[in-house]
């Protein structure tokens, strides 16, 4: 074991011409105890931050996927709802023209009746069964 002689004065602490023997070889091992130490905690740290980074980025992949997936949602929702009110309005105008329709025919039908006999199965002219109007 190496060991230096050093003469200090600590501010009054050691009187002056007293000889201070410290271990060297205990300084320097504590040292290196102290660095290992301090290496292994500072790798632990880092594996810890790169476990910490990597579920981040997945939790974050996660997420970027999932409002991919909402926006496609929230864009495919509102297709149907115009394909909807599309529709809607198609019924309402078909609606609007099939009682335009019917009331051209109901008038047209009253129309051919008055005008128009008809056979009957036997051969016969008889008057249309719809026509309550007499010719």
């Amino acid at each position: 074991m190496m060991q230096v002689v050093l003469l200090w004065n600590l501010a009054g602490l050691i009187q002056p011409g007293k000889v201070v023997v410290f271990g060297i070889c205990r300084q320097v091992k504590e040292y290196h105890r102290l660095k290992e130490e301090a290496g292994k905690r500072a790798a632990a740290k880092l594996h810890e931050l790169d476990t910490v980074s990597r579920e981040q980025k997945m939790d974050q992949d996660r997420l970027d996927n999932e409002q991919r997936q909402k926006s496609d949602y929230d864009a495919h929702i509102k297709q149907k709802e115009n394909e909807l009110e599309e529709s809607v309005q198609r019924l309402e105008k078909l609606n609007e023209y099939i009682k335009f329709v019917s009331l051209n025919v109901s008038a047209y039908t009253q129309y051919l009746c008055i005008c128009v006999w008809c056979f009957d199965s036997l051969g016969q002219y008889k008057r249309h069964p719809v026509c309550r109007n007499v010719v």
